[in-house]
């Protein structure tokens, strides 16, 4: 009787050890996506590229802000979209302070780590605005 009562607490034990072990897994890996640089399916990759298409030729200087490997993970894969896109992209430049520029919306922050303006031609700014929408319409 007391061995059988010892297995059914040693057992009970280790179901909470598992239990902890399991929530402390899934706490990581929730972790792990939050830090993680956000990424661009490839199918994804490539239909903006063809929408962004439409203005090959546009030059463009990244920004990043503040700089980390997160935020420079996704400069450099936007960079890469852009490029196949065909636009010239001039640099990824690391800005100290806030960007200075003039904001496209009432809203001009993708999220904390992007900011998206444009020069005031009209080819320049519909490039921007749809960079936009491509951008804001990704898992970040």
């Amino acid at each position: 009787m007391e061995a059988a009562k010892s297995i059914t607490e040693a057992r009970e034990r280790a179901a909470k050890a598992e239990e902890a072990a399991a929530k402390a897994y899934l706490a990581r890996v929730q972790l792990e996506r939050q830090m993680a640089a956000p990424d661009i399916p490839g199918d994804k990759f490539h239909a903006m590229a063809d929408r962004l298409s439409r203005f090959a030729g546009q030059r463009i200087l990244i920004s990043l802000f503040p700089v980390a490997y997160r935020t420079w993970r996704f400069a450099s894969d936007i960079e890469s979209l852009l490029v196949k896109a065909g636009w010239t992209v001039e640099e990824i430049w690391q800005k100290q302070l806030v960007p200075q520029l003039s904001p496209l919306s009432s809203s001009p922050f993708l999220n904390a780590d992007f900011w998206v303006s444009s020069t005031p031609d009209p080819k320049s700014v519909a490039a921007a605005e749809v960079l936009l929408i491509e951008l804001t319409e990704l898992p970040i």
